[in-house]
């Protein structure tokens, strides 16, 4: 045990270093920790809100299976990533028991889990107001989703050693995963079978039937129970959960694969890649790839990468810009259009096909922001060429990441219209939304430049996540002003092409400090450390 307290304390102390050898970094925690302890403290004792707690025990469900489900598919694909090759250097070879070390990697993973969650705390204000909860509860939610991801994170890692055996083991591995959501939205849909409204559907999502559901089920229960007072019920559920968790490490270090093999392929992976790119080399996996089409064909210069960027897209997609994307996107706005008609429709009104339209752009907008993280750009930062191609550097950072503002750009013109003919809805509100989710295309893929740049890595989770957002904020601020003039003038009216007049500010906006932020950050490509 002191080994690991040693490796831990000195891991802190580096970690603390580098801070203060990064100032901006150690700037940009302390105003986000800041900034939360603020949102924490003013937010009220207590709320009587209006909405039913049905549907954020519904929501909660969802959140929870979607994160499984991810999660544990993600482990058995590539394996769980708890440990690092230095961890494996220096824990595996040490006369340390596995259980200390397993005890230790979870410990580990447990903090980066809290840490990764720290953003949804943004959302505090909303559940509180609207479902009349405390903030002690909105706590309990944050706790009940990283108690469960690190539950399916040991039980992931042991369905990894089973499924790396063969192709037909790892075939059942994944459909024992996907069976677990495909049974609770069966349930659901089979109860909700005499009238399937949205109102019956949440009211079913949040039945006690499905607090039975192991581990998922239990973390509901648990979570609601404790919400609404009943500790007994709360105990039991938590006690399930443990001895789910204690059975799931016991077999881990009970099965014939040892778990020490199968966590150091991902591990040295890992390293291998990390050191290929500080040596400014490339590195080969052994995969297994379909060869057709070879050779990029187009581009000279920077312009090679944009070119190199629609070759991959077609090798994924047969249309370069079509692909799961726009499904997605399709999908989210029908379930926007849906889901508004009947939440209006049970008040006696009817939802104007114009604001359904901007309703389900804004989602959209919203989903984007979290997908745009790992665009074409970041992955080529991974590699050398960025760095070695003898070009400007605000050329080579715009055509590596033109590809992935143009992406949404074709998602939106597709959908957008789709959904414009579908709900008959005015043409220039269609066309508003095209522009808008193009720009905030742009402007995402600008802004994750920028948080590489402030912040000295893409922004993609926890605190970091907080602090790119208020960046993004001030970023939109003239824009979002200029857009608020307009419709302030125009007397908020959506009728002719005053959607049209709302979108134009935003979007010529996006567009002006994408280019800025490209021109102004090109540095990022002196230095692959950075």
């Amino acid at each position: 045990m002191g080994t690991i307290l040693y490796i831990a304390r000195k891991q802190i102390k580096n970690n603390v270093i580098q801070l203060v050898r990064k100032p901006v970094r150690l700037i940009a925690l302390i105003v986000a920790a800041a900034l939360i302890i603020w949102m924490v403290w003013d937010l009220p004792s207590q709320s009587h809100g209006q909405m039913d707690l049905a549907i954020l025990q519904s929501g909660f469900l969802a959140w929870l299976l979607v994160l499984g489900t991810i999660t544990a598919l993600s482990s058995v694909e590539s394996g769980s990533s708890l440990f690092q090759l230095p961890d494996v250097n220096l824990l595996f070879v040490s006369p340390l028991s596995p259980k200390t070390v397993l005890a230790y990697g979870l410990a580990r993973q447990t903090g980066k889990t809290v840490a990764g969650f720290a953003f949804l705390l943004f959302y505090s204000w909303m559940l509180v107001d609207n479902f009349g909860i405390t903030v002690a509860d909105v706590l309990l939610l944050i706790l009940g989703s990283v108690l469960f991801l690190v539950a399916i994170q040991a039980l992931a890692l042991c369905l990894y050693c089973f499924a790396n055996r063969g192709a037909v083991q790892r075939a059942a591995v994944k459909a024992g995963i996907l069976a677990v959501p495909f049974l609770i939205i069966l349930y659901v849909l089979y109860q909700s079978r005499d009238g399937l409204n949205f109102s019956v559907i949440y009211q079913t999502a949040a039945s006690p039937v499905l607090d039975a559901f192991p581990v998922v089920g239990w973390i509901r229960g648990a979570v609601f129970a404790l919400i609404v007072g009943n500790g007994a019920l709360a105990g039991l559920y938590f006690a399930l959960t443990a001895a789910f968790f204690a059975l799931t490490i016991l077999v881990l270090l009970k099965i014939d694969a040892d778990y020490y093999e199968d966590v150091l392929s991902t591990a040295e992976k890992l390293f291998h890649v990390r050191r290929a790119i500080k040596e400014k080399r490339t590195v080969s996996l052994p995969t297994k790839k379909k060869v057709g089409r070879t050779g990029i064909g187009r581009g000279w210069g920077a312009s090679a990468f944009f070119y190199k960027h629609l070759m991959e897209n077609r090798r994924g997609s047969r249309f370069a810009w079509i692909g799961s994307s726009t499904l997605m996107l399709l999908l989210v706005n029908a379930a926007v259009a849906v889901v508004m008609r009947v939440i209006v429709s049970v008040n006696g009104h009817h939802a104007a096909a114009d604001a359904v339209l901007f309703s389900g752009c804004g989602m959209s907008i919203y989903v984007m922001f979290f997908q745009n993280m790992m665009g074409d750009w970041a992955k080529e930062l991974e590699k050398p060429y960025l760095y070695m191609v003898p070009e400007d550097p605000f050329r080579k950072l715009f055509w590596a990441g033109l590809s992935t503002g143009i992406q949404p750009a074709v998602n939106g013109l597709i959908v957008f219209a789709v959904m414009c003919a579908a709900l008959h809805a005015n043409p220039f509100t269609g066309i508003a939304c095209v522009l808008g989710y193009a720009s905030f295309g742009f402007l995402f893929t600008a802004g994750s430049v920028l948080g590489r740049r402030v912040l000295g890595r893409v922004p993609n989770r926890g605190i970091i996540m907080i602090l790119y957002m208020l960046l993004l904020l001030l970023v939109l601020a003239p824009g979002v002003g200029g857009t608020l003039a307009v419709v302030l003038a125009l007397d908020a009216s959506i009728a002719g092409a005053a959607p049209l007049l709302w979108a134009l500010p935003i979007t010529i906006w996006n567009m002006t400090a994408s280019l800025l932020i490209f021109y102004f950050c090109r540095g990022i490509l002196f230095s692959c450390e950075k």
